[in-house]
């Protein structure tokens, strides 16, 4: 999950949760970094893309591990691998910034730089475990569109994909994907829409099947590689309300979902068993009147349970809300919260089945998590939220596992601290199953 845009003003210190979670601490010492990128996977290991110490050196790694003598201890930055011709002297330059994480040690970093005359270049950053990661890539040049849109996803197996837009001009924001089938190398970028689309979105299912999907002219469409690679046709899945506003996940077994608002302004998705297409677009919650929908989320637990979260805001009024749907079942809805200033929510899929939505509130950043059974639980206060402008901005990142742990990870500033310092907070308290 990106975090470029999570920019801070002053704050006070986080203060202790008053529930399960741990009092938050920062996940590096010493003097803070901005942060570009954190994400991590279902087994513990999490890693985050931070300001380096030098100009020619702008970008640093910082790592943990869920699993040895000190598990969940984040190590000291590291620079990046590669030397100084895969960065620029400029970190104003750099942007874009994406990352996932799956598996046990899986990860892919996305972020783009300046190619010199205007144009610039889309590199990536792999971890196929058990090496560390490797030097960065090459994905896209100088036909990158200016507004790139790029979407990042990788599976267990470190089979990964990597979509963005290119082109110029009358041609312009075509979506592009390239995919790289474990345990070989990226391939060539392959055009997917046939004109200008909106942002891309990705997911890589544990089967190996990826989706990219987009809108184009208030259509919704998508297409698929099979786990060998191969590209499948367009599959035009309903009619969309705007160009932005989609979300796509794929479970460890491949079964998944796309959602998005549509030309009523309902929220509605379209599942994909494994294998097979997406087909058969449900209605999963009409929205209020007047109502303006924002943070679309969507995951699927190890049980092809499915989840769409999203904000809803009309006027100062604001609801966060999510979805769940057995497999081969109806969506059930939860209000999650609601108020003034809430922020849009967090979305992960718990090892052996369930969610966690988390959220940014005046008062604290909130969790609600959910066991296998979709089912969730009261609203938990994680920490105090940030103050000021920043409060519209901020977005917190989730990481579920092992197990029953859940990590939240948010931005925030200490008093008189010019740069922005990540915070941690977990809980590791089993949530009630229902008529237990």
């Amino acid at each position: 999950m990106a975090l470029s845009a999570m920019i801070a003003v002053a704050a006070l210190l986080p203060a202790a949760p008053a529930s399960g979670w741990t009092p938050p601490q920062p996940i590096f010492g010493g003097a803070a970094r901005d942060v570009f990128a954190v994400s991590g996977d279902p087994a513990g290991n999490a890693f985050a893309l931070v300001l380096g110490d030098t100009l020619d050196r702008p970008l640093s790694l910082i790592e943990r591990s869920g699993a040895g003598d000190n598990p969940f201890t984040w190590k000291g930055a590291r620079p990046l691998p590669g030397g100084e011709r895969y960065f620029t002297t400029g970190l104003d330059h750099l942007d874009s910034f994406q990352s996932a994480a799956a598996g046990d040690g899986s990860g892919l970093i996305a972020w783009r730089a300046p190619l010199g005359g205007g144009a610039t270049t889309l590199t990536v950053l792999l971890r196929e475990p058990p090496q560390p990661f490797a030097l960065p890539i090459t994905i896209a040049g100088a036909d990158l569109s200016p507004r790139a849109g790029v979407s990042v996803a990788i599976n267990a197996s470190s089979t990964a994909l990597v979509a963005f837009r290119i082109g110029r001009g009358s041609r312009s924001s075509r979506v592009t994907a390239a995919t790289r089938i474990a345990p070989r190398s990226f391939g060539r970028p392959r055009v997917l829409s046939a004109s200008p689309s909106g942002s891309p979105v990705t997911a890589v299912g544990g089967d190996g099947a990826s989706v990219v999907a987009w809108i184009r002219s208030r259509r919704v469409e998508a297409r698929r590689f099979d786990a060998s690679g191969l590209l499948r046709p367009v599959e035009r899945l309903g009619r969309a309300r705007f160009n932005e506003g989609i979300s796509a996940a794929l479970g460890k077994s491949g079964a998944g979902l796309i959602a998005w608002q549509d030309s009523k302004a309902a929220i509605r998705a379209v599942r994909r068993g494994a294998p097979g297409t997406f087909a058969g677009a449900r209605l999963v919650r009409a929205v209020r009147s007047g109502a303006r929908v924002d943070g679309l989320s969507t995951a699927v637990d190890d049980r092809d349970r499915v989840y769409v979260a999203w904000r809803e805001t009309r006027s100062s009024s604001r609801r966060v809300l999510v979805a769940a749907a057995p497999k081969g079942g109806p969506f059930t809805f939860t209000q999650l919260a609601s108020g003034s200033g809430l922020g849009a929510p967090s979305l992960a899929a718990r090892p052996g089945g369930g969610a966690a939505v988390a959220w940014r509130a005046p008062t604290a950043w909130q969790a609600r998590v959910a066991p296998a059974s979709g089912v969730f639980t009261a609203v938990n206060p994680v920490s105090r939220a940030l103050a000021g402008i920043d409060s519209s901005f901020a977005r917190a990142a989730l990481i579920a596992g092992p197990d029953i742990r859940v990590d939240l990870f948010w931005p925030q500033r200490a008093v008189d601290d010019a740069q922005t310092q990540i915070y941690q907070s977990s809980d590791e308290t089993a949530p009630p199953v229902p008529g237990g």
